[in-house]
């Protein structure tokens, strides 16, 4: 039955979970989450004044790709049903929406690659960049080719493409590199938390924006959205100088470690 078929499809989710929790059980914690654990409370973390500038890069940037990435992916079948006209073809329809998907496959590996090379911060930046451009480019260009289906539909695809390569990775990144190891793991949360009210209003404004003024406004509403989060991004991000990458974190901590085993080592001796 269909809702058997929705069942399943939401359980093969929890597979890789699954996976990830096997993997961390025997794992210890780090030298300097052990020093600092149990020292700071939730409540007085969010009382430091320098928790909240980071709190508005991490939390902001994390709630403004939100608003354009789930309002933008759940209002696609509007947006490519405005593109190639409404029909009643559901198999041309579904296998529309499968390519459009599918673009995120290699914008992701893209952003990978380009994190490991050149940074967090950079791809964030330069990702919310791109995002901020083809929702200018396709909302200006989308009345003008309204009668070349293909020409939009590619713009689309792209717009996609650059909605998974940065911002997408970045903003799961930055509050591990961004917060110490004792208060990461609460800060990451709130972030997280910060970026489901950023879905929560990009499925709520799409339509409605839609309705009144149409696809180009609502372009370009978007397009202001991750313009602001060019502007968090660069003047509220701040991981720590010696961190390039996430590969990284460990390499401090790595070096502490080590030299309080030497120091010990010294005192037996």
């Amino acid at each position: 039955s269909d809702e058997a078929q929705w069942r399943i499809l939401f359980a093969v989710g929890a597979i890789p979970s699954v996976f990830i929790l096997y993997g961390s059980l025997g794992t210890a914690d780090s030298v300097e989450f052990r020093r600092n654990k149990g020292e700071i409370s939730t409540w007085s973390l969010l009382q430091e004044k320098s928790n909240w500038h980071k709190l508005l890069g991490t939390g902001g940037c994390w709630l403004i790709y939100d608003v354009v990435y789930y309002g933008t992916n759940l209002f696609s079948p509007t947006i490519v049903g405005k593109i190639f006209g409404e029909g009643d073809d559901i198999k041309k329809e579904a296998w529309q929406n499968i390519v459009v998907q599918s673009a995120g496959i290699p914008a992701l590996a893209l952003g990978i690659w380009c994190q490991q090379r050149y940074g967090t911060k950079p791809l964030q930046f330069w990702g919310f960049l791109f995002i901020a451009v083809c929702f200018l480019i396709l909302g200006i260009l989308f009345e003008p080719l309204k009668d070349q289906p293909k020409s939009l539909f590619t713009l689309y695809i792209i717009l996609l493409f650059s909605l998974n390569f940065g911002a997408n990775i970045t903003t799961f990144i930055l509050p591990a590199e961004v917060y110490p190891s004792h208060v990461r793991s609460t800060m990451n949360g709130i972030s997280a938390a910060l970026g489901k009210v950023g879905a929560i209003i990009g499925t709520i404004i799409y339509q409605p924006i839609y309705d009144q003024f149409g696809i180009t406004t609502l372009m370009c509403v978007a397009a202001v959205f991750a313009l602001g989060g060019v502007v968090l991004t660069h003047f509220t991000i701040h991981p720590p100088k010696e961190i390039h990458n996430i590969t990284q974190l460990t390499q401090p901590e790595a070096e502490r470690e080590l030299k309080d085993t030497e120091e010990a080592d010294q005192m037996l001796t």
